[in-house]
């Protein structure tokens, strides 16, 4: 199969209304960091920067296979061994640059709401979402609702959300820097400090995984 484009975790196939992910072997993973770390000359991280990444899909795809979430929720997302296949989704950060080449910057900060209201109903099944690149990581389906197309960086650790939470590790401008208008990473940055606290996480986490 001839792919797309590629990741640190996966190769990719983009067809006009599906995406093929093929989640790569940790050989295939230890390549592509390398270069990544090389460019960088981050080389001495390289054995653990492949281990952390590969323990993490490894434990992402868990998550999603034994959670109650809806597909939907995750772009009809389907899982077979090594592959993953997905609706093609527009991501949040494209749709955010098209609103804010129109001048409609309202309209891309209540995108912003939406999505914190996303990641608190993820944590009701125990997922959460641990880079924070809520411009790649989130994309806006056909009826404009906000999905996950990105999980293979995810935890179901109520501890470590409730640490992150306290070290309010979203809140980096520098992460967002040249990914994303200024005024939407500080307005998520804003949005997320006042509405993802741990008594949100106490009243939400597991909740409809406990229910069903």
């Amino acid at each position: 199969m001839k792919y797309d484009k590629e990741g640190w975790q996966c190769f990719v196939q983009i067809s006009e209304d599906k995406v093929i992910k093929k989640i790569k072997t940790k050989e295939e993973m230890f390549d592509s960091i390398r270069r990544y770390l090389e460019a960088n000359n981050q080389l001495d991280e390289l054995e653990e920067k492949v281990d952390k990444i590969n323990l993490s899909t490894i434990n992402s795809l868990r998550i999603i296979q034994k959670s109650k979430i809806p597909k939907k929720y995750l772009a009809n997302a389907s899982i077979k061994e090594n592959l993953i296949e997905q609706d093609r989704i527009m991501p949040l950060g494209d749709k955010i640059i098209e609103l804010i080449k129109y001048r409609d910057e309202k309209e891309a900060k209540k995108l912003i709401e939406h999505l914190i209201d996303f990641i608190i109903t993820l944590w009701k099944y125990k997922i959460h979402e641990n880079t924070y690149k809520f411009y790649s990581c989130y994309g806006i389906d056909k009826n404009n609702d906000i999905v996950l197309i990105d999980f293979l960086e995810i935890t179901d650790d109520k501890e470590k959300v409730t640490k992150q939470i306290m070290d309010k590790k979203w809140d980096k401008p520098k992460r967002y820097f040249g990914k994303i208008d200024e005024k939407i990473s500080d307005y998520f940055i804003e949005l997320t400090n006042r509405r993802l606290t741990l008594n949100t996480l106490e009243r939400n986490w597991g909740a409809e995984q406990n229910d069903r």
